[in-house]
Formats: C-alpha cells, structure tokens, sequence
C-alpha cells in the first residue's frame, strides 16, 4: 500500500489563492456547505467507482470531505486499485477549514 500524501488546511488555502492547477474532489455525500472554490467537483464516495474518469491523472488531485477520513480511504482505493500517484489528503476535512477560518 503506497503512502497517503497529507496537505494541511493553510497549505491548501494558499494552493486556491495562488490559483494552482489543481482539482479538487469532495467526497461528502450529503455536504452540508458547499466548497466555494472554481476547481472542486462533488464526487461522494458512493460513487467513485462510476466517476474515475472524471479525476485527474496530469495534475495534483485534492480530496476532501468533513473530517479527512473518507477521503483518505477514496485515495486508498484509487491509489490501490486504480494506481493513481497523484492524489493528496486534505488533513483534517473541510472542519479544519471552518476552524481556522480558511
């Protein structure tokens, strides 16, 4: 099993603002707030296996969701099964976000 990269909540701030070419993947299925960002795409993780073709493979590849757990376990899966090396965590979940005012 390859390691989970981790992207913090304020390294993931400055990776929107700075307009990095990146995508964004919330796998929450019912998300309470919607994320704000152009580059993010609503993929709950029920339904990842229907939508592999939709994620990136050419450029950094952020998932998240409330807490960082699903969407560890979304690139686990896509790491493992789909060999995908591009893939990051946002550690501690959109929460983090919220805590820190992000």
């Amino acid at each position: 099993m390859e390691n989970i990269k981790d992207i913090s909540a304020r390294e993931f701030k400055d990776l929107v603002e700075l307009k990095q070419d990146v995508q964004i993947i919330d796998v929450r299925v019912n998300p309470e707030q919607e994320l704000a960002f152009k580059c993010s795409m609503h993929i709950p993780l029920n339904r990842l296996n229907d939508n592999i073709d939709k994620i990136s493979r050419d450029k950094r590849v952020v998932f998240v969701c409330d807490n960082g757990v699903n969407s560890f376990f979304a690139i686990q899966v896509l790491q493992n099964y789909h060999k995908f090396t591009n893939l990051w965590n946002l550690k501690g979940g959109v929460s983090k976000l919220i805590d820190n005012n992000i």
